[in-house]
């Protein structure tokens, strides 16, 4: 019993001690600062979806901003070319070095495409992986945020993620960051702010309404469709020279039996296709659906083609709408496996482009289109052109 009563008091000593050292003697501070990582994408907590946002520096500083300030770094455009969504586009740049498209308006930024390879991309640079991207944030598949108090809130796809990721800035501007099919690597960068990322809207859109008009009531569609024919051509130049493929000819003949075909498509649809896709057509014509478009089957292509006399035997193509912003257009066939594969062919040299509102028909050919048997043909008895397989029905879903 003595022996417990010593042990009991040593406890209660020991115990004591050690409760009232810290107290009678504190632990002086270090004046030696902590170690920390320095990142670049800060978490940001949002209504529903917790993102990163990277700190605004390279061209995103410059979205929403007066054109001023970025003219006395890049100078001024070589020429302006006129959309049929609000905004004007700037050309900067000539070649796949330099090329830059600033989308203009009320004398703001509202976007800007890079495309040339020695851009400062900060800190986005063309040729970067997935992975690289990744060191610099994290891919994230949800965005939410407010605009004229109506919140919004964006899905992306795996198909997404993987060839097209958003980034947000803390300066409420966006990126889409295009990669190719191809080889996986970035091609191009489109900052933009909320507006146009709600009139582009190529993700799911789970809430909110998209109220702006999409498209320029007064658009003088002669001289955009001309601007935009122009501007795809320059685009696809510079997209075959980093991709090591020969230039295409873009020859008056086949440019002309484009436009003839597609005119005569978009004046009467319903001759080419059934009564099921026409419904389909003319509720996606009342949508303008960016992020679900509306594609021909190969079957419909090649009756587009013959219906004007044209033999599709060694022809291939594509007809597409929307089409009213010609970066995002060129951006999305070539982060889409299918669309990309028609730009591969080793053997076609000739090109036609026709732009008729809101669509766009390109016809690609392997030899001079007066070499091609021009008579009318049974459509069921001709060749398969490559543009969409004929089991591909047209995508709906949210639109503008």
């Amino acid at each position: 019993m003595k022996r417990f009563g010593q042990f009991v008091l040593l406890f209660l000593g020991f115990m004591i001690l050690a409760y009232a050292l810290p107290v009678i003697f504190p632990k002086e501070e270090s004046n030696t600062p902590a170690l920390t990582e320095e990142k670049t994408d800060v978490t940001v907590s949002h209504t529903s979806f917790p993102y990163g946002e990277l700190n605004a520096t390279g061209f995103a500083q410059y979205i929403d901003q007066p054109t001023e300030e970025f003219t006395k770094v890049y100078g001024e455009p070589i020429e302006i070319q006129q959309t049929a969504l609000g905004y004007d586009w700037w050309i900067l740049g000539e070649n796949q070095h330099d090329y830059l498209q600033v989308a203009v308006k009320n004398n703001k930024i509202a976007s800007i495409f890079a495309l040339g390879d020695e851009l400062l991309n900060d800190p986005f640079e063309v040729g970067m992986d997935l992975s690289d991207i990744s060191e610099i944030t994290t891919i994230y598949p949800n965005f939410d945020f407010d605009k004229k108090e109506v919140n919004y809130r964006i899905e992306l796809s795996e198909e997404d993620m993987n060839y097209r990721p958003l980034v947000a800035f803390d300066n409420g501007s966006f990126a889409i960051l295009h990669l190719t099919q191809e080889t996986g690597k970035l091609i191009g960068v489109r900052y933009l702010n909320k507006s146009t990322l709600l009139r582009l809207m190529p993700y799911q859109l789970n809430e909110g309404e998209l109220t702006d008009k999409v498209v320029d009531e007064e658009t003088d569609w002669q001289l955009v469709n001309s601007d935009s024919q122009r501007q795809l051509q320059s685009i696809l130049t510079i997209l075959r020279q980093r991709g090591k493929y020969e230039p295409y000819d873009y020859p008056k003949d086949l440019t002309e039996a484009t436009q003839k075909a597609l005119t005569r498509f978009m004046n009467d649809p319903g001759k080419i296709l059934s009564k099921e896709r026409l419904v389909e057509w003319q509720a996606h014509e009342n949508r303008y659906e960016f992020n679900q478009p509306f594609r021909l089957t190969t079957e419909e292509f090649t009756k587009v083609l013959e219906a004007d006399g044209v033999n599709a035997k060694d022809l291939h193509g594509i007809l597409y709408t929307p089409s009213y912003d010609v970066p995002f257009l060129m951006m999305t066939w070539y982060s889409e496996a299918l669309s990309q594969s028609q730009f591969t062919h080793k053997k076609d040299r000739e090109v036609g482009i026709a732009f008729y509102r809101d669509a766009v028909l390109f016809v690609f050919s392997e030899r001079p289109l007066d070499t091609v048997n021009t008579t009318t043909k049974d459509p069921e008895s001709s060749s398969v052109v490559e543009s969409v397989e004929e089991s591909t029905p047209a995508q709906s879903g949210e639109g503008n």
